[in-house]
C-alpha cells in the first residue's frame, strides 16, 4: 500500500504563504526587532536563551531603556525638565543656598512645588528666576544657563562676585535682566546682549565692572527701547 500523505493543518483553499528565501534564520535583517528598540542585543541572542529567560531579558532591557530616557527628560506633566533643575541646583550650591532667606527644598520639583522665585509654563520650562535680595553669596557658574524659555532673571541686591559667565548670552528669550547691587567684576562683552531681541528692562548698576561700557552695548539696547539702568556703576560711562 502507498504511504499515507502527511496531514495538513491548512484549511482547504487557503494558499500557502510563500517562503521568503531572502531572510535566512539568524540573518541581520531578523535582528532588527530587538536591536530597533535600542536594547543592544538581537533576536539570535534571545533564541539561545533557555525558555522563559528571553522574555525576562527583554523586559529588563526595556526597563533599562525607559529609565535612561526618563533620566534625560521630564516624565510627569508640568514637571520641570531635568537639565533645568540641574541649572537651578548648581546656582543654589554655588551661592550658599543653605543661607538664603528663602530656601529651596531640593528634593522636590521647582515647577510642581513652586520653589521660591521660580515660575514655569505648563510644559515645565522655567520662565522666571526671581531671587533679588535673597542673600545669594558666590558666583554664577557657566553651567547655570540651561533655560531655553527664560523671560526674567532677577539676581539684584545680593552678594554675587566674579565676571558674568559667557553662557548667559544663550538666554535669548530674556525680557528682564537685573543684576544691580552686586559685586560683579570683569568686562561686559560688547556682544553680550546681541542675541536678546526681546529685552525690555536691564539693570546692571552698582557693580564693580572694569572700565567703561562699550558703545556697541548702548547701541543695541537703545535700538530695543525699554528701560535700561547703568547708573552708580563704573559701567555707567561709554568707552571712547
Amino acid at each position: 500500500p502507498s504511504a499515507a500523505a502527511p496531514l495538513s493543518t491548512a484549511r482547504p483553499g487557503t494558499p500557502r504563504a510563500p517562503l521568503d528565501r531572502r531572510e535566512a534564520p539568524g540573518s541581520s535583517s531578523r535582528r532588527c526587532h530587538c536591536r530597533g528598540l535600542g536594547l543592544g542585543f538581537g533576536c539570535e541572542t534571545m533564541a539561545r536563551l533557555p525558555a522563559g529567560l528571553g522574555v525576562v531579558a527583554l523586559g529588563l532591557g526595556l526597563l533599562a531603556l525607559l529609565g535612561d530616557r526618563a533620566a534625560a527628560s521630564k516624565y510627569i506633566d508640568g514637571a520641570c525638565y531635568n537639565d533645568q533643575i540641574a541649572g537651578l541646583k548648581v546656582l543654589y550650591s554655588l551661592t550658599g543656598g543653605v543661607n538664603w532667606r528663602n530656601k529651596w527644598d531640593l528634593g522636590t520639583d521647582p515647577c510642581l512645588n513652586h520653589w521660591y522665585g521660580i515660575e514655569c509654563d505648563s510644559d515645565g520650562n522655567v520662565l522666571k528666576i526671581g531671587l533679588g535680595g535673597n542673600n545669594l553669596k558666590g558666583y554664577i557658574p557657566e553651567s547655570f544657563a540651561r533655560f531655553p524659555k527664560l523671560r526674567e532673571l532677577d539676581l539684584a541686591n545680593n552678594y554675587l562676585t566674579q565676571p558674568l559667565p559667557e553662557s548667559l548670552k544663550t538666554l535669548t528669550t530674556l525680557r528682564v535682566f537685573k543684576i544691580a547691587q552686586n559685586q560683579f567684576t570683569g568686562d561686559m562683552d560688547a556682544d553680550f546682549f546681541d542675541n536678546m531681541p526681546l529685552l525690555r528692562e536691564v539693570d546692571i548698576s552698582d557693580n564693580n565692572f572694569d572700565g567703561a561700557l562699550s558703545q556697541e552695548i548702548f547701541d543695541v539696547l537703545r535700538g530695543l527701547g525699554g528701560k535700561f539702568d547703568f547708573s552708580y556703576s563704573q559701567e555707567s560711562s561709554i568707552a571712547p
